[in-house]
């Protein structure tokens, strides 16, 4: 009995950790390109929700801020940005490239 519970306690677990589809590389995904307003950041595990929508962040991510190279943890939230990511399945996007839009400018236009 006590061994059926550890089996099933191990099975829950693998469970957990392999819900999400992951990138893998070399792999070709289709890319988007379009703009919004960073919400919220989070370094620690490298995801972003901008305009309301989830999306995990590349290691290798290209970042422009004010016309000059920039991180992913320079970003804060309200910024405008023009963004590239990386389609990996219906409910798994990766952002690829990030440029800031300046806060004057108009979104569509840029």
């Amino acid at each position: 009995m006590r061994r059926m519970f550890m089996a099933v306690l191990v099975l829950l677990g693998v469970g957990l950790t392999t819900g999400a589809a992951a990138r893998v590389p070399g792999a070709s995904y289709p890319t988007a390109t379009t703009y919004g307003v960073v919400q919220e950041l989070d370094f620690n595990r490298s995801e972003m929700i901008v305009s309301g929508t989830r999306y995990g962040v590349a290691v290798d991510v290209k970042v422009e801020i004010a016309g000059s190279y920039g991180a992913f943890t320079m970003l804060r939230p309200g910024m405008k940005i023009r963004y590239a990511y990386l389609v990996i399945s219906p409910s798994e996007r990766e952002i690829i490239e990030i440029r800031e839009i300046p806060p004057n400018a108009n979104m569509e236009e840029v």
